[in-house]
């Protein structure tokens, strides 16, 4: 055991269990109609109802559900195991959600197995059928390859260690002993360097962005700002440009659940509200890792279908900024900013970026929901969109009767 007592206190105590079946997920964070989410798989622990560290927590809670137990157990692990949580498609919910119980596990017991699980649907049964994000987050942590088990089947695991979620999404924030651990992940990878310049992260590639954001990368490049858009970049590159930027300014979005790979290595960081509140983002989170936190509302509101069940879809909404409050934002970045704005460049970008969230959104499933395109032509209409409504009404389901 590589931790002092000590160390281990700070992080969470390991619960350790022998002779665990360990089972694939019937459904991950899935929520249907009013009912809360539904978490299901992974050990089937005993005494469940009297555990709480061990199983999926919000908050401090637990908010899973007891597995079935398998008529039939073939699969067997004899050598020391490691429970990580679920292999998951989303980015954000497998770094946030999914990937903090990794760095102690690998810390505490290096030789052990590695365990993952996903849904049966997902098709995962080996490392090579995962996400690359997933191949890399676990690359980050320093998880050899050879130790990972993608549980497919259910399978007797002799002895199970299961780390506490070192932070989680809605509650707990990360203790120092964890920045710790996560301070020397980043510094083996990167050294040591000193931080300079500011860069944006754009949400700009994406349908589900702030719109105009591309002719807002246009402005930000030609102040000397540096522009990244992640998705076109592996993750060890993304956090590279993190580690080196004295100030990151994000625009709201998945991106940002990377910097739970970081500990206190972030400089200055700025967020771009897309949405009302910032989504699901624990700010205390983001306030333990950079030196200070900004958060800049310049939002008019969202352009956004309907659920199903009867909610607002915001999730998969566009963003419409309100106009004044981007130019003033910008002028605190740089006045050039200001000088430099051409409102119809600036208005074409929008409507660009609105036409195309409309032409995604047709092809979304989701838009069927009752309502959803009489909801979308309302938003616009209230955010001064009119002129694009016919063009909704040409591309959405029922867009002729709305």
């Amino acid at each position: 055991m590589n931790m002092s007592l000590n160390m281990q206190e700070k992080l969470g105590r390991v619960e350790s269990f022998r002779d665990v079946v360990v089972v694939p997920y019937d459904v991950i964070l899935q929520r249907t109609s009013s009912s809360p989410l539904e978490h299901k798989g992974g050990p089937i622990l005993p005494d469940w109802d009297s555990q709480v560290a061990a199983r999926f927590c919000r908050d401090g809670k637990p908010i899973d559900t007891l597995p079935d137990q398998p008529p039939i157990v073939s699969q067997r692990i004899d050598e020391p195991a490691v429970w990580c949580d679920p292999c998951y498609h989303h980015f954000g919910h497998q770094i946030v959600d999914f990937g903090t119980r990794i760095l102690q596990g690998v810390t505490e017991f290096p030789q052990a197995r590695f365990l993952f699980a996903a849904t049966a649907d997902a098709g995962i049964r080996s490392l090579e059928d995962t996400p690359a994000f997933f191949r890399a987050m676990l690359d980050w942590y320093g998880v050899p390859a050879e130790q990972v088990t993608l549980i497919s089947e259910p399978t007797r695991v002799a002895e199970l260690h299961v780390p506490p979620q070192a932070e989680q999404w809605i509650g707990n924030g990360p203790s120092a002993a964890y920045l710790d651990l996560l301070d020397a992940v980043v510094e083996r990878h990167f050294g040591k360097v000193e931080k300079s310049g500011t860069l944006y992260v754009s949400r700009a590639g994406q349908p589900y962005c702030m719109a105009g954001e591309s002719y807002l990368e246009e402005l930000f490049a030609g102040v000397g700002v540096s522009v990244l858009r992640p998705e076109s970049l592996p993750l060890k590159e993304q956090l590279r440009h993190y580690y080196l930027a004295d100030r990151l300014i994000f625009s709201e979005g998945a991106a940002l659940n990377a910097l739970w790979l970081m500990g206190r290595s972030v400089g200055d960081l700025t967020f771009i509200q897309r949405r009302p509140k910032l989504f699901g983002f624990p700010r205390e989170s983001f306030q333990r890792r950079a030196r200070s936190v900004e958060y800049i509302n310049v939002l008019a509101g969202l352009v956004h279908g309907m659920r199903f069940n009867g909610r607002e879809r915001l999730h998969q909404a566009i963003s419409i900024p309100n106009e004044a409050a981007l130019l003033d934002y910008l002028g605190s970045v740089d006045q050039r900013m200001v000088e430099r704005w051409d409102r119809q460049r600036y208005r074409e970008a929008r409507d660009s970026d609105v036409r195309r969230w409309i032409e995604v959104e047709s092809n979304n499933p989701a838009s069927q929901a009752p309502n959803s395109t009489q909801t979308v032509i309302q938003r616009m209409q209230e955010l001064g969109l009119e002129h694009l409504v016919p063009f909704a009404k040409e591309h959405l389901p029922d867009g002729e009767g709305a």
